[in-house]
């Protein structure tokens, strides 16, 4: 389920539905049915990963307009603040999962504003070059 999260090119509608589809095993995994918490722990140790690539792959690519983004954007924070209402992880667990997914990507031109060179006694020099 966290795996399917990481797809490339998945559209906004199928995103947000995993999402909730994910909201509601964490929320049945609250219960107190036996064996209910190991889904809460295993998702904890893969929603960093899924929530980064979520953010990089899906997020930051939408390319239908600032109105599916808004739409997605408040679909993950709402999902978000529900696992923060129901104390599913730790506060600040959620917090960085919100960071990750909304991430900013560098841009193709930014990565040539920093370079890394050796000199003869091979020490690394960052070498900053300013913004256009």
């Amino acid at each position: 389920l966290v795996k399917a999260l990481e797809e490339r090119d998945l559209r906004t509608r199928t995103a947000i539905s995993r999402l909730y589809l994910l909201s509601d095993v964490l929320y049945n995994a609250g219960s107190s049915s036996g064996g209910a918490s190991r889904y809460r722990t295993t998702f904890q140790e893969l929603l960093p990963d899924a929530f980064e690539r979520l953010g990089r792959h899906w997020l930051q690519r939408l390319s239908r307009g600032r109105l599916e983004r808004e739409r997605a954007r408040t679909a993950v924070r709402g999902v978000l603040k529900v696992w923060a209402d129901w104390e599913i992880y730790p506060p600040l667990f959620v917090k960085g999962l919100e960071a990750l997914m909304f991430a900013r990507l560098p841009r193709k031109d930014d990565e040539d504003d920093v370079s890394i060179a050796s000199d003869s006694s091979d020490v690394e020099k960052i070498e900053h070059r300013p913004h256009r």
